[in-house]
């Protein structure tokens, strides 16, 4: 679970691919079907263990998931959000060079890139998108960071394409302005989801 006070009020968008299962107790069907599935003797793994993996998917406006955010204990939720793009926020850029392997930022040195992270003088760089998003539905407005996979996701292009084609080599792209299909995101319905 990311926790807002830990990244600067920000709240990271995060992709992930898979297929997800969720069943409502709720109702009597979805408790029988539940139940049912445990008690199947198929010969393989029982899924009573996997009972914790259950979850239930909240539905949250964005003035419900940030009080979420910001007075719930740490915990883990499955919720969706639905609003609409209303800014792309740009003084922190549009990308930023990572390290190939962990994904964090990387410190130009005189000669090189360093990794703080992995403790690597000579880091192998990729470009990655970190978009600031500003979403609002008719109850308030957040802030979702946009991190590589979503944007490469919702574009159909990696952000070292991107910055290829903006550019041209021996440009920095962390210094161009965004790509346009960033810059119109604006209007854009997005529905949110989060899953740990």
């Amino acid at each position: 679970m990311v926790n807002p006070k830990m990244v600067g009020g920000g709240l990271f968008l995060n992709a992930t691919s898979g297929t997800h299962i969720y069943f409502d107790k709720a109702t009597t069907a979805g408790e029988s079907l539940f139940y049912r599935l445990v008690a199947q003797d198929t010969g393989l793994t029982p899924a009573a263990p996997l009972q914790r993996g259950y979850a239930k998917v909240e539905y949250l406006s964005i003035a419900e998931l940030t009080d979420f955010f910001l007075t719930a204990p740490s915990q883990e939720i499955d919720f969706i959000c639905t609003g609409r793009v209303t800014g792309i926020k740009m003084d922190k850029g549009w990308c930023y060079v990572s390290c190939s392997h962990c994904a964090k930022k990387l410190q130009l040195t005189v000669a090189s890139f360093t990794c703080l992270s992995c403790n690597n003088t000579n880091a192998v760089s990729v470009l990655r998108y970190r978009v600031e998003v500003s979403v609002a539905d008719e109850t308030g407005e957040a802030l979702f960071v946009c991190i590589d996979g979503v944007m490469t996701k919702l574009h159909n292009m990696r952000a070292y394409e991107a910055g290829h084609l903006l550019a041209g080599d021996g440009v920095n792209p962390e210094k161009t302005q965004a790509p346009p299909f960033v810059t119109d995101m604006e209007l854009w319905k997005v529905i949110s989801t989060h899953s740990r």
